[in-house]
């Protein structure tokens, strides 16, 4: 009865990303938060800063 009412949790698939695709992956999120920075002021475009 138990198993009725509760849910099987199930388990969180492995993702297996090659080094490569984790570089490409960095690079993308870097790109996304220096336009957001730069999008609501917080760091002028034409200076370069270091997020990481």
């Amino acid at each position: 009865m138990k198993e009725l009412f509760a849910p099987k949790k199930e388990q969180p698939k492995e993702s297996k990303l090659t080094l490569n695709e984790l570089e490409k992956l960095k690079i993308e999120l870097e790109a996304k938060s220096r336009l957001f920075a730069t999008s609501i002021g917080l760091v002028k475009p034409n200076r370069e800063y270091d997020f990481g």
